[in-house]
């Protein structure tokens, strides 16, 4: 094509409808085309034509390029559009998964267009992982611009950059009838579900942040607000931009420093780019190193110990026990966790031939079927004892099915400030400090040895993947030897 437009990747709920009305001000109706499905009444009529009636791909091409088409978008992605526009033409606005679900919830039940509670809608194959889905494996760092709905002014400050629009700020479809801070207070078990059913927008939410809080660092001072004299301008004027101050202004924004680091609040982690610690390393992502780092440590440890057996005590989404069983070829590795729905991930993403995803129940020590766990050389725990309401009864079967000269690798937050390789999260129990879980596990282990000690095995590794950070060797796991049987 001769003329370029941009693909704007309608996501539903995540400001969209503003960012369109905004497109609305900038370009003249026939400038935009949509596409939001064959008889919706959106879509722009040759779009339906070249698209549906009589599917012409060089043809829609062609009117793209004949009728100078600006922005073409729809709630339509990369799946459907991604032989026509590039990444770089790309335009998406992403928004905190939970919140998103629950917002086009709310938005279907005020047009009454259902009447199904929030876990069952939240569970229907169309809501689930959509911002994933529209993406279709396109990186968020590849796209022409990326935004977060939570930070709408940002987002359009780094569009006008990247595009040269100048787009005002429009707030649109809001829920009247709801205040935001009821609208997302979910219970725990609630909230996990729909984290649950969203894993894979989980793990593009977080990439997406730290990959928009590196575009403000490297686009300080941008101009927050339409400048004097634009068509943006003459919109503030009419009342149909809102500046919540009632007048524009340029800012400064703010570094990710000075933000809540998205990353770090996901307690599910899901690693996007592989299960090598060098593009975390230099990405300087703290989670991902704070979550694999551990399990590459571990590999380390046991393949020093040829345990036979190994045991993933609670192993979230799989890929920690998939890490351990390409680093262990050798070994049978067995990984439970309680969520049925976090073992059918698992099975999809992370399976191997030595390794055995199942419900499971580290408290009872029994599969679903209430099977035995059976007997380890080695068991691998990673911050699952603040999750327990009685951790003293899981390590207590620990130390009873651990195999002569097994161990346990075991970690846990600690009562400590949040650092650079810290991934606390706000819904888990207090953490434990370091003399009391010390002192927790000496019930069950008779040999306990923290990063702090001197026979620390594999001090080494952590130096290496530090990356200068010097406190980085402390967050290590334990490594607990010669369980106590009462």
């Amino acid at each position: 094509m001769d003329h370029e437009a941009a693909f704007f990747i309608h996501v539903p709920k995540t400001a969209g409808t503003s960012f369109l009305e905004a497109l609305g001000v900038v370009f003249p109706k026939d400038r935009l085309a949509f596409d939001y499905g064959r008889d919706s009444d959106s879509t722009t009529p040759w779009v339906r034509e070249t698209v549906y009636d009589a599917p012409d791909r060089a043809r829609f091409r062609d009117e793209l390029s004949a009728r100078r088409i600006a922005v073409f978008s729809g709630h339509v992605g990369r799946a459907e559009y991604g032989d026509v526009f590039a990444p770089s033409q790309t335009i998406a606005i992403l928004r905190d998964p939970v919140e998103r679900v629950v917002s086009e919830w709310h938005h279907h039940r005020r047009l009454a267009t259902l009447q199904l509670g929030l876990a069952a809608f939240a569970s229907l194959p169309s809501v689930r992982d959509v911002q994933a889905r529209l993406l279709d494996g396109a990186a968020p760092g590849d796209l022409g611009a990326l935004g977060l709905s939570g930070q709408y002014r940002e987002t359009l400050a780094l569009v006008r950059q990247r595009f040269g629009w100048e787009l005002p700020y429009l707030e649109h479809n809001r829920n009247p009838t709801k205040p935001v801070a009821d609208r997302y207070d979910l219970s725990q078990e609630l909230r996990a579900h729909l984290e649950r059913l969203n894993l894979r927008d989980l793990a593009v939410f977080a990439e997406a942040g730290a990959v928009f809080r590196d575009a403000l660092v490297s686009a300080q001072h941008l101009d927050t607000s339409p400048k004097p004299g634009s068509r943006s301008a003459a919109a503030m004027t009419r009342g149909v931009c809102a500046d919540d101050r009632g007048a524009s202004a340029t800012v400064a924004l703010e570094p990710p420093q000075a933000r809540e680091d998205t990353d770090e609040e996901l307690d599910l982690f899901v690693p996007t780019r592989g299960l090598s610690l060098v593009p975390y390393v230099e990405a300087e992502h703290a989670q991902a190193l704070h979550h694999l780092a551990r399990y590459h440590w571990a590999g380390r440890v046991l393949a020093d110990l040829s345990p036979g057996g190994v045991l993933d005590a609670v192993c979230g989404v799989g890929y920690g026990a998939k890490l351990l069983a390409d680093m262990l070829p050798g070994a049978e590795v067995a990984a439970i966790d309680p969520d049925e729905w976090l073992i059918e991930y698992a099975c999809t993403h992370y399976a191997a031939e030595n390794l055995d995803l199942q419900v499971g129940d580290l408290t009872a020590w029994a599969y679903a079927d209430g099977s035995s766990l059976g007997r380890f050389g080695a068991v691998v725990c990673f911050d699952t004892l603040d999750h327990l309401a009685r951790p003293e009864v899981a390590l207590a079967r620990v130390a009873e099915h651990l195999n002569p000269g097994g161990l346990l690798l075991l970690s846990s937050p600690r009562d400590r400030p949040a650092g650079p390789w810290s991934a606390r999260s706000p819904r888990r129990s207090p953490a434990y400090a370091h003399r009391v879980l010390r002192g927790l596990l000496k019930r069950f282990f008779r040999v306990v040895r923290g990063p702090r000690d001197r026979a620390y095995p594999h001090r080494a590794f952590w130096d290496e993947v530090a990356g200068g950070h010097a406190r980085a060797s402390r967050y290590g796991p334990w490594v607990c030897e010669e369980p106590i049987h009462d």
